[in-house]
């Protein structure tokens, strides 16, 4: 699945059109003399629109070299971090490389690590753009796509971390990148369902995506924080610990299938639409209507894979202790009541 660089929302009546701007097509360059040791991927587009700093002029005037760098992770196909374990793996490393550089201009001797110092960079670069915000429509939509794009870095960072503890767990994000398709379908189809005409709808999807990633970005480090033992393991050798985390487990998946059934029957067609709707947007009114209606198994069939695959770890061959599996079983069920929490929160965005 490409990763457009913006998404524009046009307003057709009572119809929702996205319109996607073309990929940007990526060539080698250098950007600025404090970033000149870094690989980079130049803007070669003819179209001013197709540039962040042209959303982000007054940043672009205070910091061009901060923006540049937000630039090159914000025009990277995202979906390079979810297609394979090789394009994730090099998705990740350019990224780093492109942090780590701007942060060592900046702060110059340091004696953090890379990962530290990509993380660091990044979070200067994410408050550096949460000032001064444009509030207008294309403006929070720009704002939080690139916001989605920090948030899907940071992901990739910790799935790393975890493989340094098991190889394997490539199989979990790659189930994962399934179940994640399959919410932002759903979920971004109730936005824009309730959004049904409204100029927020652009806004409002990308706030849900962002939910969605940030569930599954706290997940990452939970199970990042399991592998390095960085938990009160003590705690989850008390008996009967994990037979509690066994039922929670199983009222956690009831109630993410209930929200999914839940959040579909809510959605309600009005009677009257066709008095007031076009012919061509009653259509889509009801195309999205029975779109939403048809996600519901794909959904429950990503996450009942997801489940599947992501019970398999930590694997035996891990040396894991036993009371790792247990916190292992806990982290699974947190991250299906945040799942089903951004299901049910899916009609609030509207």
């Amino acid at each position: 699945m490409k990763k457009f660089i913006f998404i524009v929302i046009a307003i057709i009546i009572v119809g929702i059109a996205v319109v996607a701007i073309p990929e940007f097509r990526k060539t080698d360059s250098v950007v600025q003399k404090s970033e000149e040791t870094a690989d980079t991927i130049s803007v070669s587009s003819n179209d001013e629109s197709d540039r962040l700093a042209f959303w982000f002029q007054h940043h672009d005037s205070l910091n061009h070299g901060l923006v540049s760098v937000a630039e090159e992770l914000w025009k990277l196909d995202s979906a390079a971090a979810h297609s394979s374990t090789i394009g994730r793996a090099m998705w990740y490393e350019k990224c780093q490389k492109r942090l780590v550089a701007c942060f060592d201009s900046i702060h110059p001797g340091s004696n953090l690590s890379e990962i530290q110092k990509a993380d660091s960079m990044l979070t200067e670069i994410a408050a550096f753009f949460e000032q001064d915000a444009d509030y207008t429509t294309m403006g929070m939509i720009v704002n939080i796509d690139l916001q989605n794009d920090f948030i899907i870095y940071r992901m990739a960072a910790e799935g790393s971390q975890i493989m340094k503890y098991e190889p394997t767990f490539t199989e979990e994000l790659n189930a994962w990148d399934g179940l994640q398709e399959a919410m932002f379908a759903f979920c971004l189809s109730v936005v824009n369902w309730d959004w049904f005409g409204g100029s927020g709808a652009g806004p409002a999807s990308l706030a849900e995506q962002n939910t969605i990633l940030q569930c599954r970005f706290n997940d990452l480090k939970r199970v990042h924080k399991q592998y390095s033992r960085d938990f009160p393991m003590r705690l989850y050798s008390r008996d009967n610990i994990e037979k509690d985390i066994d039922a929670h487990l199983l009222k956690a998946k009831a109630e993410f299938e209930k929200s999914v059934e839940k959040v579909a029957s809510a959605i309600v067609k009005d009677d009257d639409a066709k008095e007031y709707l076009a012919k061509e947007q009653l259509e889509a009114y009801d195309n999205l209507y029975n779109k939403i209606q048809s996600l519901q198994k794909p959904l429950i069939k990503a996450f009942d894979n997801w489940l599947k695959v992501r019970n398999r770890f930590p694997k035996d061959a891990s040396n894991v202790q036993k009371v790792m599996k247990i916190k292992y079983k806990e982290n699974t069920a947190i991250m299906i009541d945040s799942l089903a929490q951004c299901i049910t929160d899916s009609q609030t965005e509207g």
